[in-house]
Parts: structure tokens; sequence; C-alpha cells
């Protein structure tokens, strides 16, 4: 008998690039919160929206996080950091060398939700 492939587990390598995050985005800070970020996937789609593109982060706000303080201060939880041509920065989670150490990248991610402001999505915060 052979294996129904929508019955097989999930692939770490399939599960990591969609599932897990990958690096925060930051955004422009908005009139209520100084510091705002992006959780992207390494496909560098929304994490928590994978329908949406990534292209025009300025439509993105609804899937932000709002943080503490600003991502470069977050003690231990950065790969590295990198800065755009746009002026904003990128914070990594890991890179493609640590892709397999599944640990290392919820160790990190649980790390990073202690920096978050509010835990509660930004569409529950409009009503």
């Amino acid at each position: 008998m052979t294996p129904d492939p929508q019955m097989q587990p999930h692939n770490f390598l399939s599960l990591r690039r969609g599932q897990l995050p990958y690096a925060l985005s930051v955004l422009q800070p908005t009139e209520r919160d100084k510091h705002v970020g992006l959780l992207v996937n390494r496909d560098y789609r929304p994490l928590f929206d994978q329908s949406r593109s990534f292209s025009d982060r300025s439509q993105l706000y609804d899937l932000a996080v709002r943080l503490k303080r600003h991502p470069a201060s977050f003690d231990d939880v950065w790969h590295n950091q990198q800065e755009l041509h746009d002026g904003t920065t990128e914070f990594y989670f890991y890179d493609d060398g640590e892709q397999s150490d599944v640990d290392l990248i919820l160790h990190r991610y649980a790390k990073f939700l202690r920096y978050v402001k509010n835990k509660q999505h930004w569409s529950e915060r409009r009503s």
C-alpha cells in the first residue's frame, strides 16, 4: 500500500520555511507606538497571513507586533541584523546554516516574545 502524501509528517525544512519566524522587519513608528515590527517567514511572507505580499509593508500594520523597545536592544535574540536600502532594519532569528536547529530558533523566538508590548492582535484593538 502506498502512503498518502497528504498524511506524511511535515518535512522540517518546509515547516521552518513557512511556519517559523525568520526575521523581524522594523516598520515605521505610528502615532501610538514607537517600536513596531512585522514577523516574516523564510519566504518573506507575513508570519500570520502568508497569503499577503511583503512588498508593501505599509499595508501590513494589522499583522505587526508592538514592541517595548527597539529590537537592537533585545538580549540574546538575534542571529544578526541588516540595514536595508530604505533605512529600515531587519533582525534575523537564524540563517540558513542554522536551519536544522529548531531548538535554537524556538529559544530565540521565546526570548523575543518577552519584548512584545501587547500580545493582543491589532485588529482586535480597533474596536
